[in-house]
């Protein structure tokens, strides 16, 4: 009884090896390999600094803004914050946003990598170099998007989500 249980768990351990692990043991050649060849293309974005970057930025706020009606004190002082602080961004590292601490940013990141297929290396990300961090911290996510550049302005709003049109073409 114990002969047959022994042989019955060791049928069962080997029973469980692959195709590639059965020829690894047999030490025969595979007839087949398959090798598949991932490129990554890495676009060269512009720098956080960079004076026609923030330059557009400001059009596109200016602009964004002129359309918005802002009904409180709260939306018209964080206005006035955002619009003086949007001359200077410092890059950030996207590894530091991924959590639900970092919301609505790690959103907008992993929204951007999965709906439009790009890849964290084709990505950067600026914040605003502002004094009144709560109220008016702005990031902009710069990413290739069909062989052009396209910027998305997160925390314009002051209750972001992924739906709201905040990007442009850098151009």
């Amino acid at each position: 009884m114990i002969k047959f249980f022994c042989f019955f768990i060791v049928s069962i351990l080997f029973s469980n090896i692959s195709y590639a692990q059965e020829v690894a043991l047999s030490g025969e050649e595979p007839k087949e390999v398959i090798v598949r060849k991932i490129e990554k293309n890495i676009v060269e974005l512009p720098l956080c600094s960079d004076e026609k970057l923030v330059a557009q930025t400001k059009e596109f706020v200016n602009e964004y803004y002129k359309n918005e009606q802002l009904s409180n004190i709260y939306d018209r002082r964080r206005k006035h914050f955002i619009l003086s602080n949007i001359d200077k961004y410092s890059p950030e590292n996207i590894e530091n946003y991924k959590s639900e601490k970092t919301r609505p940013v790690s959103d907008v990141i992993i929204d951007t990598k999965i709906n439009k297929g790009v890849l964290e290396e084709n990505m950067r990300l600026c914040k605003n170099l502002s004094q009144n961090k709560e109220a008016s911290n702005v990031y902009l996510l710069i990413f290739s998007d069909n062989k052009n550049v396209k910027v998305t302005i997160i925390n314009l709003k002051k209750n972001h989500s992924i739906e709201d049109d905040t990007s442009f073409i850098y151009k």
